[in-house]
């Protein structure tokens, strides 16, 4: 630990250099013997397809606005799922101006712990990260040490240097499910007078302190961690994951200033950041009040504005100038076209001013892993940006980067979560909308004329809304129509068919944001024929796809992040002569705290029968010994999925 302390200490001396070349010496500390994978204890192997042999990040703060991280990891790769992870990769990011990077080292370990080879410059590709964006600053330089003969061993060093702190790195070395840790450790060395923030998930005891003369340091390293092999219906596995997460109190970025102690000091930053960036030329002003001059209420106002944004501006990432946190001003959208998500929200915003209508920039985490954000422990963990805009009554969220969306409407890629609102008053933290099972429904009807032989001729219409209609957006949106009907034919279950027609689009009018699909199918052997009878399994389109497996002893909770409702109605058009001899008793009702199901079959008059089915699906999240209620609860419905009809001819 001395001699760790004393080659810190001289980084420091040293300015924070990067080494720019292939020959760095491996750390004091780190196993000299190549890894060979009979030194992996088998508490390690079970569930995992790859082990974290032994790992050491250092993180270096010289002041609020520079350090510098170096990682140094082997990674026992054990099959080849683990290289679906890139866990064979070496990747680090840079921009030129605020992060400079270098790959320091990298080597190549046989099962027995043999070097194969080691990685030269020439292996190394430098190359920008798009990532959808159009302009970018970020760019990646990354090398596989993939090898064809499992297991193997890859040892990799990095480092990258930070002039401009707006955020610190976390320490998590289970990087993804099914990945167990041997050994592993991180050090961070504060000047003395400058004070960081940290707090720890799934995380035993304080860290060790290590103070010098000049410097606090901090080490927290974890030992022998099994894999994480996600169970059915579990939380996300950032939740299941050890992890200590750091932040800063006082940082600088590209020349400023800002605090994060609390909520309140990191919105102020992004508010003083972007001040002044919402003001629009006169031309567009005027263009403003004319759109809205005789309309009455603030929603009048606000969706008619919304609405030309949606028609006259097309979302570009363009992500920039210091981190991509700072936005273009009002008039470079008004001229071009086009933003990223941060422009597009000011743009948004310099609209409402004109007219007086007071909105915040909030910037938010887009996508469905939805982090969790404490409320007590301020850190920067967004990459997206919305418009907030509260009203007397309500307050109405903008999503200014989706050209279809209702005014209003949030989906679940940005639905209940935090966001922080950047107000002259500081930073809020407010919840955006979230959507019971009720609004997120796929309603679908059918007509099936069902034929003597089995086969049928079906007419399907169903209604998606709310996050049931989401990803069907995005097909209409982004799909080719050979696209569609690929995804359609591998949407539909049953078997052997000829699909005749179908139609998908946007349901107009609506007060969720909704979409339909029709589709008219000739199937082929939709009932079984045993002599003059035909056994019908009514549920013809929507069964629930199977129960969880039982489990000795689980230890993840049960979580359903997902609440919808589908409901059917299917018509039966019945073969001449033939009429409902036997049936299972109705209708089945199945109750319980993860949902309610409720099936029933109907005679009309003219004799045909119509099907009902009816399943919704709670957001809860409960201990992990209610798995085997929702095994139970599931098996009910599977066995409720499978109810048959018996038909005969009495003619």
């Amino acid at each position: 630990m001395k001699k760790y302390i004393q080659t810190y200490i001289v980084a420091l001396i040293l300015g924070l250099c990067l080494i720019p070349h292939m020959s760095e010496a491996r750390p004091d500390g780190q196993p000299k013997d190549g890894y060979p994978a009979a030194h992996i204890p088998d508490a390690l192997k079970k569930d995992a397809n790859a082990v974290v042999r032994w790992q050491r990040e250092e993180f270096l703060i010289q002041n609020p606005g520079k350090a510098a991280l170096r990682i140094t990891r082997a990674v026992t790769i054990l099959n080849k799922k683990a290289e679906e992870e890139d866990l064979e990769m070496v990747m680090v990011s840079y921009d030129g101006d605020l992060i400079e990077a270098e790959i320091l080292y990298g080597n190549l370990y046989d099962a027995n712990g043999k070097l194969v080879r080691t990685l030269k410059k020439k292996d190394i590709t430098d190359q920008s990260y798009t990532g959808g964006s159009l302009f970018q600053d970020t760019r990646i330089k990354h090398a596989s040490m993939q090898d064809d003969r499992y297991p193997y061993t890859v040892e990799y060093s990095y480092e990258q240097e930070f002039d401009g702190l707006f955020y610190y790195p976390d320490f998590a070395p289970q990087t993804a499910p099914n990945i167990s840790v041997q050994y592993a450790e991180m050090h961070v060395l504060v000047p003395k007078g400058m004070d960081i923030r940290y707090t720890t998930h799934n995380f035993d005891g304080e860290p060790e302190s290590i103070p010098t003369n000049k410097h606090v340091g901090y080490l927290w390293k974890v030992e022998n961690l099994p894999a994480i092999d996600p169970e059915p219906f579990s939380p996300p596995f950032r939740e299941l994951r050890p992890t200590v997460l750091l932040a800063p109190i006082e940082f600088k970025i590209s020349g400023y200033e800002g605090k994060m102690n609390t909520w309140g000091e990191f919105g102020k930053f992004i508010y003083e950041l972007n001040e002044g960036r919402d003001e629009l030329p006169e031309e567009m002003a005027a263009k403003v009040r004319a759109m809205v001059a005789g309309l009455e209420t603030p929603h009048e106002k606000i969706d008619t504005l919304y609405r030309f944004l949606q028609a006259n501006t097309r979302y570009v990432s363009v992500q920039l100038g210091i981190g991509g946190y700072q936005t273009f001003d009002a008039e470079y959208v008004y001229e071009n076209g086009y933003g990223d998500c941060k422009a597009l929200s000011n743009y948004m915003k310099a609209m409402l001013n004109v007219i007086e209508i007071p909105s915040h920039m909030g910037i938010i985490y887009r996508g469905h892993a939805n982090p969790k954000v404490s409320p007590t422990f301020p850190t920067q963990q967004f990459n997206h940006a919305i418009l907030c805009v509260p009203l007397a009554s309500d307050t109405i969220w903008l999503e200014c980067t989706n050209s279809h969306s209702l005014t209003g409407y949030m989906d679940r890629s940005t639905s209940d979560r935090y966001a922080v609102l950047a107000t002259p008053e500081g930073g809020k933290l407010a919840r955006t909308p979230s959507f019971g099972p009720t609004k997120n429904r796929q309603n679908r009807k059918a007509e099936i004329t069902l034929q003597e032989d089995g086969a049928a001729l079906i007419k399907v219409k169903t209604i998606y809304s709310g996050y049931q209609q989401d990803y069907l957006e995005d097909i209409i949106g982004s799909y080719s129509d050979r696209e569609k009907e690929d995804w359609l034919r591998d949407d539909i279950e049953l078997g052997s068919y000829d699909l005749i027609s179908y139609e998908l689009g946007r349901v107009e009018g609506a007060k969720l944001p909704s979409c339909y699909l029709t589709y008219d199918l000739k199937a082929r052997n939709c009932a079984a024929l045993s002599g003059t009878r035909i056994f019908l399994a009514p549920n013809l389109l929507g069964k629930w796809g199977n129960v969880p497996e039982k489990l000795e002893k689980r230890t993840q909770p049960v979580k359903f992040r997902y609440p919808y409702v589908d409901a059917d109605t299917l018509t039966y058009l019945l073969p001449k002569g033939y009429s409902i001899e036997n049936m299972a008793d109705m209708p089945i009702q199945i109750t319980s705290k993860f949902g309610e199901y409720e099936a029933n079959v109907t005679v009309r008059p003219d004799g045909q029968i119509t099907y009902t089915r009816r399943l919704q699906m709670n957001k809860v999240e409960f201990p992990a010994e209610t798995y085997e209620e929702l095994r139970q609860f599931l098996k009910e419905i599977v066995k409720a999925d499978k109810i048959q009809i018996v038909l005969s001819n009495k003619s």
